[in-house]
């Protein structure tokens, strides 16, 4: 499950109490703080050894006596964090919701929010933007996880309590806002429970957490930010095939592409095809905020300007469900396309970046969502081309496995039957009498909650 597709957006407490749910069998840890601090911000090349700015008391006045609710600790936390962090900024955003978003019934406060020096005229929540969250709790109850190591919880990891549930629904929502707002490999979270805190670094695959760290006796909590302050754009989880596009690139795009012209914000991404030759540049609407999870396969769809080819096409972001003998679906598109099945896109390029089992592809066919059509005409159009594709894959050794609303695009392209069949990445393979694994989890989900 990833993507949360209720048929009515749900208030913020069944929101996060699902979140939780779906999150709840991905967390790694305790990890020692100094291992955690170690495994995730190597020493970089010519950098020089720095002694911490530390010293124990640091933050009395974020725990001492006079701080009487959670509340208390923001102004004093951001003041003392403030000097330690040159490259970064950080903003007490609990009064600011976020503004960039659409698709959810609820905004978030955040209770602090770091961002790069260059976003410095930001005062609120700009999810686009964050670097990452901290976020206060002012009692061990709302600690999700488990001191104990005979803990009887789930894994052993997390509390099974309301006020647990609710805290790591909560990180988990803030998480993919802004996962789901940006394109990162990574990002981190910093939870901080009255006198002590934890660590998390989240990706696709789950979350990593660390070891109480009591921050004002303990450097651990200062040694994160300032290797956070040091850290290149890679290692703080920013996505380095994505960047910004060229003035002549954004005038190119919006002029070809009618959906990129009324983005507010265009990206480009770089894909490369060969190793020896120049990436291939690509030109997408910033992505917004949809109900979703941190975790699984996160796909992304947009139109496309092909920078090289001058043209719209389409493409598709992923990160892939690796299991033994599985395809990758560019791949797939090859045998799908070699074949001529009817209404199947073709593939013009795909791009996998193996360390990350993340995976990007082009689609040479633009088309609409199956839920966009314009009347019943072209619905039943689209479908009936979907099923004569799934049946001619099947008769060339291809099940699909995975056919759902969003896997069906509608085209007026007069090469196809009014519809494309896509989304090949859980599909069976069958080469001779083998066949792909049949174990393939994180199939698409459509959660429907009654109104």
């Amino acid at each position: 499950m990833q993507n949360i597709r209720p048929d009515q957006p749900l208030p913020r407490s069944s929101h996060f109490a699902m979140v939780a749910d779906g999150v709840l069998r991905s967390f790694l840890g305790p990890m020692p703080a100094c291992q955690f601090i170690s495994e995730f911000f190597p020493p970089q090349p010519d950098s020089p050894k720095v002694p911490s700015a530390f010293e124990k008391g640091i933050f009395d006045q974020v725990v001492g006596t006079q701080v009487e609710q959670e509340t208390d600790m923001y102004k004093p936390f951001c003041s003392i964090v403030r000097p330690l962090i040159p490259n970064l900024i950080i903003r007490n955003t609990s009064s600011h919701g976020a503004v960039d978003i659409t698709n959810y019934s609820f905004s978030i406060k955040p209770d602090c929010t770091v961002y790069s020096k260059e976003n410095k005229k930001i005062y609120g929540t700009s999810l686009a933007a964050v670097e990452f969250f901290v976020e206060f709790k002012f009692s061990a109850d709302s600690d999700p996880f488990e001191v104990s190591q005979k803990s009887q919880a789930p894994m052993g990891l997390l509390k099974d309590s309301r006020s647990a549930k609710e805290t790591i629904g909560q990180i988990a929502t803030y998480v993919a806002m802004q996962m789901d707002a940006q394109y990162r490999t990574h990002s981190f979270f910093v939870l901080i429970i009255k006198d002590y805190a934890r660590l998390m670094r989240w990706d696709r695959s789950g979350v990593v957490f660390s070891e109480q760290i009591y921050y004002n006796t303990q450097s651990e909590l200062v040694e994160f930010l300032e290797c956070y302050n040091k850290a290149p754009p890679e290692v703080r989880g920013s996505d380095g095939y994505v960047g910004q596009p060229t003035p002549n690139e954004i005038i190119a795009a919006t002029s070809t592409c009618d959906s990129l012209a009324t983005s507010t914000h265009l990206l480009v991404v770089s894909l490369q095809k060969d190793i020896h030759a120049e990436p291939l540049r690509f030109v997408i609407a910033s992505p917004s905020p949809r109900p979703s999870l941190p975790i699984g396969r996160s796909t992304r769809t947009s139109v496309a300007y092909d920078v090289q080819k001058e043209r719209c096409v389409y493409m598709k972001d992923s990160w892939r469900v690796v299991v033994p003998n599985s395809a990758v679906e560019g791949e797939v598109y090859g045998v799908l396309n070699g074949h001529n099945i009817k209404n199947i896109p073709r593939c013009g390029l795909q791009s996998s970046i193996p360390i990350r089992r993340h995976h990007r592809l082009i689609l040479d066919t633009v088309g609409k969502r199956l839920d966009k059509f314009s009347n019943s005409q072209e619905l039943v159009r689209a479908v009936r081309a979907a099923l004569i594709a799934h049946k001619d894959a099947y008769l060339h050794g291809v099940l699909h496995r995975d056919i759902s609303l969003g896997n069906i695009l509608i085209t007026d392209d007069p090469a196809f039957d009014g519809g494309l069949l896509i989304d090949w990445d859980l599909c069976n393979v069958r080469n001779g009498t083998e066949e792909t694994s049949d174990h393939r989890p994180s199939r698409t989900v459509c959660i429907v909650i009654p109104g």
